[in-house]
């Protein structure tokens, strides 16, 4: 039964109403008037049966949009707000570029810098960089994307220089841009925010990581607890936590921010325990010192050999096979994840024309010997870049 039921709103189908249209024809004009499709009372019947249907739709659509589970789009920004959840907003991809400049030369912050070969994919420094060294020389400036997203950015390629400065000789990146996001979402953003539910819950270790996660920025959080009388095997002190955050490979939150957050969300008397300390306030305005810890980033070098099909592998496909590589860490690692070197096959395959992976070797030096899997820490982060990725490629002979 269509209409308001025990379990919830039911739409009614457009062959229901065309059907509930031609009984009424029937009942109230003649319980023999022609109701085909061809009949003038047919195309009547057509006519009303798709704007009812369309009305039906609306009622389904507003019913929906006060349930969790059914609502979309601003309707569930508006529903999540009530916890005071936000969707994360898009963001940009950013690099680190080094200018070489002349002496006295001065380039301005908001400088443009494109990927050469891809005008879509324009950088934009940070700040102003001056050279005062009296010689020409090198200058690290931190730039950021015109428009958010993951764009890609391999090492090497942020090298076409837009806003051309006198002096200011070239431009380049030694290491892939960190890629953006878009923006969170609708199924992302329910599975978060059911997530962050934990917050009611008090103390417990969910609800410490919710609330961090909240925080904007942090893209990754990790809670360790150490409930015994004894250092465990973490090196957690009795009784304390430890929250390991991951906010970008430079980092982008402010310590007490995380600080605060913590503090907020622990037990008290619990202590806490890290490398990194910030600062939190109490209801009484009084301060503490709160440890945390970031996530180490690794910097993993991969040597990658492939035998190809040489009519079907492009001239750059060593370079698409790093970059696919590459992307693959971006999406997967997470603090902790081990590099499981046969999984890497999957976006080595992704590139036409390779025929088979003859061996992967893996470190965190350039020239890695090691082919079997690498493990990381649990405070650790397996960053792959196409810098450190070396691809040697062999064209098959087999037809």
């Amino acid at each position: 039964m269509a209409g308001i039921t025990a379990n919830g709103f039911e739409a009614k189908r457009q062959d229901e109403i065309k059907t509930d249209l031609e009984d009424a024809f029937r009942a109230e004009i003649s319980p023999t008037i022609n109701v085909a499709s061809a009949s003038v009372a047919g195309q009547l019947i057509g006519i009303f049966s798709s704007a009812f249907a369309k009305i039906w739709e609306l009622a389904q659509a507003t019913y929906s949009a006060q349930i969790l589970d059914g609502a979309e789009g601003f309707n569930l920004d508006n529903l999540t707000a009530l916890l005071g959840v936000d969707r994360i907003a898009a963001s940009p991809s950013t690099v680190v570029l080094t200018l070489n400049l002349n002496d006295s030369v001065t380039v301005p912050a908001g400088s443009k810098v494109q990927v050469d070969g891809d005008e879509s994919i324009t950088f934009e420094t940070d700040d102003p960089v001056t050279n005062s060294s009296g010689v020409p020389a090198n200058f690290a400036v931190s730039a950021t994307a015109t428009v958010d997203g993951p764009l890609r950015a391999n090492a090497g390629t942020v090298t076409v220089i837009i806003d051309t400065v006198s002096g200011w000789n070239s431009a380049t990146n030694a290491n892939d841009a960190a890629p953006g996001a878009f923006t969170e979402s609708d199924a992302d953003f329910l599975e978060r925010y059911k997530a962050q539910i934990f917050q009611i819950g008090g103390a417990t270790y969910g609800a410490i990581r919710s609330r961090v996660l909240a925080i904007t920025g942090i893209q990754q959080a990790t809670i360790f607890a150490n409930e015994t009388d004894a250092t465990d095997a973490n090196g957690l002190p009795p009784h304390s936590i430890e929250c390991v955050v991951y906010d970008g490979p430079t980092p982008t939150v402010d310590d007490d921010v995380i600080a605060q957050t913590i503090f907020d969300a622990k037990a008290a008397g619990i202590g806490t325990y890290g490398l990194d300390t910030g600062t939190a306030v109490d209801d009484a305005g009084d301060s503490h010192a709160v440890l945390f810890s970031r996530t180490d980033v690794l910097d993993v070098y991969l040597e990658i050999d492939v035998t190809v099909d040489p009519g079907a592998f492009a001239a750059t496909g060593d370079d698409a096979i790093a970059e696919a590589v590459a992307t693959f860490g971006d999406v997967n690692y997470k603090t902790g994840g081990n590099v499981f070197l046969s999984r890497l096959n999957a976006p080595i395959f992704s590139v036409a024309g390779v025929r088979d992976v003859t061996e992967i070797r893996v470190g965190l030096a350039p020239s890695p010997t090691q082919t079997t899997n690498l493990v990381v820490g649990n405070r650790e982060l397996a960053d792959l870049d196409t810098a450190r990725i070396l691809v040697t490629v062999t064209p098959s002979t087999e037809e």
